[in-house]
């Protein structure tokens, strides 16, 4: 078997040539010889997407508006978050569906929020090179 050197903060470790994977994942399999199960196709196809995702995506930057109350306790009334997502050939449908499951959700610290104030969000997409 032919290997390549790869080096981390770690140090050097060989990681076989046909690998498609580096040496985070190679010392994952040294050190953690659990069950020898491969994973599932889909599993392996759901990452390779996550990783397209944020490969695209260059940058994802947010402004947040809100108003509080004028009286104690001074929650807020208003939340307003703007994002702006820059990358290559994005799709506004599933950048919109992105930050609605987001902020909708999966996130707490909103959901949390929600129950003073109104929370409301939108986006814009910047194309970049």
């Amino acid at each position: 078997m032919t290997t390549r050197i790869e080096k981390d903060s770690l140090g050097e470790l060989e990681v076989p040539v046909e690998a498609l994977y580096g040496i985070q994942t190679e010392r994952a399999i040294r050190n953690f010889p659990i069950s020898g199960i491969r994973p599932h196709l889909a599993f392996v196809w759901s990452t390779v997407l996550i990783k397209k995702a944020a490969a695209i995506t260059h940058k994802a930057t947010g402004r947040l508006d809100a108003e509080r109350a004028d009286e104690d306790p001074m929650v807020f009334t208003k939340i307003h978050m703007h994002f702006i997502v820059t990358g290559r050939g994005l799709n506004a449908d599933k950048v919109e569906r992105a930050i609605s499951l987001s902020a909708d959700k999966y996130c707490s610290a909103s959901a949390m929020m929600a129950k003073t104030a109104d929370v409301t969000h939108d986006f814009e997409v910047v194309e970049s090179a």
